[in-house]
């Protein structure tokens, strides 16, 4: 006996140290198996806390989670704040295009709640008002759950059945479980967007309002952008025709995808985590990667050791994803080219760079990045630098050779007034063999005689006023691209020399990447103080003095905002990490 009573009070121990939703069964299992999406919050007064710090970081007097929905939907009394909310979007009931909405509300006192929403808790299906609507209310389990008042069928169904969730949503459930907030569609939800997406022409390519745009034969239209500004929904759906036409692998992918989601994460601290997730129906292959090249995104190359930055990070290549990834800006780089004093770009040699591009994108395994503001006399493009782990150094370089060429080519045949042509020279920096190719920019456009010209490029590009890319071999398998001095460039390829050690260690970056997810494939950093000193300088650059203050206003000096992302089996994802310091900075940068 004396053993069951020890028992018994260990259980209960147990029971009462748990958090409540480790004690309670998930409102996921709530689910109606033909949901479209969801919408879940977990543990509302935790949310609303967190919520509250990074509102407060902000400086913003907007009020937290529970005071909007007690001020817009009038709930208060009777519901459980250690618990979930969820909103599921529900297909019509017939055919109809009005998608349906439920709210499962986490109660501990159902008919306190019924009746502050001026319902009778005695129905068994009670009728209140919610945020000025009528709706239905039912109790089932430990939730309230809310539909509209055309939806008692439904509502009935719910009470007398046995949940049934979709199938899927297991295996969302873990990550929805780390996060305070998510949004998720499931795949009847990717279904009915692409339904709708097609019923509004998403697809179709966007008229074009002005003579002589050049058109494309990519599966959703013309590359270029459409010169009229228009808004509200037509602008909405000419941008996702723009980004599809940019990209049209995404719009293969995301057809592909069988489910979607978005998790927002804070910590105790304030930190801010937004990760993205989309699910396949079938394990998506990252990609091999050569002998001889790092697997671990810790060892590719390291061009960051401290300092001022905008941009930098490093991680890991699959030829399915970078490939695709340097369409667009291949795209915009040519229709920039196109209307620029009515250059016309023979289609022919277009293609040609583009498919030298693709080949040597193909051949990248891992890539380090970094970009510096810059200082004093140094051009504002310059400081730039991408490292890559490569199958062959020999090979890649034959290849930047010939892209080179095929630029030249390309631009000799154009007709427009701008002659952005390289002029090729051998150098060797540091030890390193390599080439720069450079373009005097005040001859490019045109006009070097100006001195104001002159000047302003001598600032921007540094003294001479000359465009400098370099493509320097470091050994077998790392190239270094440049757009630099040959000062930087002895600097970045000093520090690729160096012991390697995480790029993550480094003071500036590691508040950042501790909260990151580890495992992931590649992480890069951007600097919001970096990026607007670089900004500053290109302003003062290209303005000269500025009566009445500066043109950019300098960001704290904060940490850097966090990416980082990877392929898990069926899954890729991505996330987005902002620190509570970083935050602060951005609500002193807004209220200057």
């Amino acid at each position: 006996m004396q053993r069951i009573r020890l028992l018994r009070y260990l259980l209960l121990v147990v029971l009462l140290a748990a958090p409540p939703a480790a004690r309670a069964a998930s409102v996921l299992e709530q689910v109606p198996r033909d949901a479209l999406g969801l919408a879940l919050v977990r543990n509302l007064s935790q949310v609303d806390a967190k919520a509250g710090k990074v509102l407060g970081a902000l400086g913003s007097r907007l009020p937290g989670p529970l005071a909007l929905l007690k001020s817009i939907a009038g709930l208060d009394a009777g519901l459980d704040l250690r618990r979930e909310l969820l909103v599921v979007l529900l297909p019509p009931d017939d055919d109809s295009r009005q998608l349906r909405l439920a709210v499962w509300l986490p109660v501990k006192d159902y008919d306190q709640l019924v009746r502050s929403l001026d319902g009778d808790p005695q129905r068994r299906v009670a009728a209140v008002t919610l945020a000025g609507e009528d709706v239905l209310m039912v109790r089932h389990d430990d939730w309230a759950v809310v539909v509209d008042p055309d939806q008692r069928d439904r509502l009935e169904r719910l009470s007398n059945e046995n949940a049934s969730p979709p199938r899927q949503l297991a295996e969302w459930s873990a990550w929805i479980d780390t996060n305070d907030a998510a949004v998720v569609v499931l795949p009847a939800g990717m279904q009915r967007l692409w339904t709708v997406a097609a019923r509004e022409k998403v697809f179709d390519a966007p008229k074009s309002t002005e003579p002589g745009e050049a058109s494309d034969e990519d599966l959703f239209g013309p590359a270029q952008r459409p010169r009229h500004v228009r808004g509200g929904w037509p602008a909405v759906r000419d941008w996702l025709r723009t980004m599809l036409a940019d990209v049209p692998e995404l719009a293969h992918w995301a057809a592909e995808a069988d489910g979607a989601a978005c998790g927002l994460r804070l910590d105790a601290e304030g930190n801010t985590l937004l990760g993205l997730r989309l699910a396949f129906s079938q394990d998506v292959a990252p990609g091999g990667n050569a002998e001889g090249v790092a697997e671990d995104i810790h060892a590719v190359p390291r061009l960051y050791e401290g300092g001022d930055f905008v941009v930098t990070g490093s991680g890991l290549v699959s030829p399915r994803w970078a490939v695709p990834a340097v369409a667009p800006y291949l795209r915009q780089m040519a229709t920039d080219l196109a209307i620029e004093d009515g250059n016309k770009l023979d289609e022919a040699e277009v293609a040609k760079f583009r498919e030298q591009v693709e080949l040597a994108v193909a051949d990248v395994e891992a890539f380090t990045v970094l970009s510096r503001p810059g200082e004093g006399a140094q051009g504002v493009f310059t400081n730039n630098f991408l490292a890559l782990r490569v199958a062959s150094t020999e090979k890649f370089l034959a290849r930047a050779t010939a892209l080179v060429d095929l630029w030249n080519a390309m631009l000799d045949k154009a007709k427009g007034a701008i002659r952005l042509v390289f002029q090729a020279k051998p150098i060797k920096v540091a030890g390193h063999d390599g080439v720069e190719y450079s373009i005097d920019m005040a001859a490019a456009v045109g006009t070097p005689a100006m001195p104001e010209l002159k000047a302003a490029m001598d600032k921007l590009f540094g003294p001479g006023g000359r465009f400098r890319l370099q493509f320097v071999g470091i050994d077998d398998h790392t190239v270094l691209l440049a757009v630099a001095n040959e000062t930087q460039i002895a600097q970045a390829i000093a520090t690729i020399d160096k012991a390697a050690r995480p790029g993550t260690a480094v003071a500036e970056l590691r508040d950042t990447a501790k909260l990151l997810d580890e495992t992931s494939a590649w992480q890069l950093f951007v600097s919001l103080h970096g990026y607007g000193e670089w900004l500053r300088r290109q302003m003062d650059a290209i303005l000269g003095p500025v009566i009445g203050g500066p043109v950019v206003s300098p960001f704290p000096t904060s940490p850097p905002v966090g990416f980082a992302g990877g392929v898990a089996g069926r899954i890729v994802w991505a996330e987005m990490a902002v620190p509570l310091e970083t935050i602060r900075a951005g609500g002193k940068y807004l209220r200057k």
